[in-house]
C-alpha cells in the first residue's frame, strides 16, 4: 500500500477506512470517532486537510449531513455489543453528538 515515485515514498494508501463517495465523507470518520484529544488537534488536522483539498462553503451542510449519517449508522452497531456500562456510556455519547449536531 505504498506509492513509490523516483525511488522515494510518494504516498500511502490506507484501505481500513476507505469508502466510495464524496471526498468530504472522510472527514466524518475523523470527526466522529474521537481521533483527537483536543479542539486544537482537530483544527490542526483541518487546516492541513483544507490546504490540500480546498474548503468550499457550500460543503458545510454536506459535511454536517455526512457526520449525522455516520453517527446514526454507528448507533445500530451498539445492538451487537454486550450491554456493559462502557457500551452504554459510548451509546449515550453518540446520542449527545447527534443532538449537538442537530442543534448546532
Amino acid at each position: 500500500n505504498v506509492l513509490i515515485n523516483n525511488n522515494e515514498i510518494g504516498g500511502l494508501i490506507d484501505f481500513e477506512w476507505s469508502q466510495v463517495g464524496h471526498n468530504k465523507m472522510e472527514l466524518t470518520t475523523v470527526d466522529n470517532n474521537g481521533w483527537f484529544t483536543s479542539d486544537r488537534e482537530r483544527e490542526a488536522f483541518r487546516k492541513t486537510y483544507f490546504s490540500i483539498i480546498p474548503y468550499v462553503e457550500e460543503n458545510k451542510e454536506r459535511i454536517k449531513l455526512y457526520r449525522l449519517n455516520q453517527l446514526i449508522e454507528d448507533l445500530f452497531s451498539f445492538d451487537e455489543l454486550p450491554k456493559t456500562e462502557k457500551a452504554n456510556a459510548k451509546f449515550k455519547k453518540q446520542l449527545l453528538r447527534i443532538e449537538d449536531l442537530l442543534y448546532a
